[in-house]
């Protein structure tokens, strides 16, 4: 009951965030589950669906099949499938049930993978974590899986073997950015400054692009999604990661990445490469934004590049990474501790989705609603911002 929702709807679960990061790549995506998980993911949080040929499919798990286990039935309709539709890879895909019935979803997949002869990936996902955890357990695989490790040596930033300056976006989901060509601006963010973009986890990425992945000098972190990755990525390829969504004309964001390329900038211990800014010493008012970590810090982050005369606190919804929050900063785990925050203290401002805003009692209280998929699903797809327009800076002003 801990996290049970009164006004809040459901946020988005980790099947979904699996499915969604592999949308494009040209595989078959099975959710394992009696129809309901599928419904609520295409229908609800794939803002892709309705104008796609992607093969997403539910397994239609049954009482009966969860009680007398039936595997052999169910690889054998993934089988036929796959025989049809000569997918790329097939990824398996849990929810609740497969959980509580204990399915061993590497051994179902290596059963397939044998039978047809295609890639196939078991990811155990449960529906009890948020979508950014189904988005790492599914791209960490696939990138073990396809990427070719052409680095040799490591010197500062870039390895001679390297993509000239290349960078790989990571976190770009439709459940943070809708279809909004929020991909397609934080991309020529990049290639317009002479920085090749090797690949953009994971909206129109390929296998192709997967596989390339690996040489990249630097991973650029625009959502919360992309931070385990990015973790992995650094321990297993030597690649550093910095963390922030581009807003507006995020020149500061791109000074930032062209200064780490030529080597002006190191990384931690860890491969972090902080992007920092500096908080108004006179903060006259308090702000609260209330949403995904990363793209909250990054609000937080044009708050400060403007100098704005305010203590700018971030309220994370879904997954959280300790080492990005700040003192003041509330890793959010229920409702109830949500509304709590919101009544003990006073902010002359909150941003969140409209749904979120629903909490806000008390009186004289700025509300600046920004539309995230995550949390109002199908309402919000085509209401999210285009963080990298003026349109968005006028929404974020409404709170200074």
């Amino acid at each position: 009951m801990s996290k049970l929702c009164i006004t809040l709807p459901p946020l988005a679960p980790d099947y979904s965030g699996a499915a969604s990061s592999l949308f494009d790549l040209g595989g078959m995506i099975v959710i394992h589950d009696a129809s309901g998980c599928t419904g609520n993911y295409v229908g609800y949080e794939e803002p892709r669906w309705f104008n796609s040929k992607t093969a997403v499919f539910c397994s239609g798990l049954r009482h009966m099949d969860a009680i007398l286990g039936t595997d052999d039935v169910f690889v054998e309709r993934i089988r036929a499938a796959a025989n049809s539709l000569k997918p790329k890879f097939i990824a398996v895909l849990g929810s609740p049930v497969p959980m509580i019935i204990g399915t061993d979803f590497v051994g179902l997949a290596k059963d397939i993978e044998s039978k047809t002869g295609i890639p196939c990936f078991g990811i155990a996902t449960n529906g009890l974590h948020y979508y950014g955890t189904g988005f790492s357990q599914a791209i960490i695989p696939l990138i073990k899986r396809f990427a070719r490790s052409t680095r040799s040596s490591y010197c500062g930033g870039a390895a001679e073997s390297d993509v000239p300056r290349g960078v790989n976006i990571l976190g770009v989901t439709p459940i943070d950015f809708s279809l909004e060509h929020n991909d397609e601006d934080f991309a020529n963010l990049f290639k317009n400054s002479g920085i090749p973009v090797v690949a953009n986890f994971c909206m129109g990425l390929t296998l192709e692009d997967v596989a390339r992945s690996a040489s990249a000098a630097l991973n650029v972190v625009v959502s919360q999604s992309g931070v385990e990755t990015a973790l992995f990525m650094y321990r297993e390829y030597g690649i550093p990661f910095t963390v922030q969504t581009p807003i507006a004309d995020a020149h500061a964001l791109r000074s930032h990445v062209q200064r780490f390329l030529r080597g002006e900038i190191a990384h931690e211990q860890n491969g972090f490469v902080p992007y920092t800014t500096d908080a108004n010493s006179q903060q006259r008012k308090k702000i609260l934004i209330v949403g995904e970590q990363v793209i909250s810090l990054s609000m937080r982050n044009y708050f400060r590049e403007k100098k704005c005369d305010a203590d700018v606190r971030v309220a994370s919804l879904f997954d959280t990474t300790p080492f990005l929050l700040e003192s003041s900063d509330y890793a959010i785990k229920n409702e109830k501790q949500l509304r709590t925050i919101l009544h003990d203290e006073h902010f002359a401002a909150v941003i969140a989705d409209p749904l979120v805003l629903q909490l806000v009692k008390t009186q004289g209280t700025t509300c600046v609603p920004v539309y995230h998929s995550g949390v109002s699903g199908r309402i919000s797809w085509n209401k999210c911002p285009r963080f990298m327009s003026s349109e968005f800076e006028n929404v974020l002003n409404k709170a200074i």
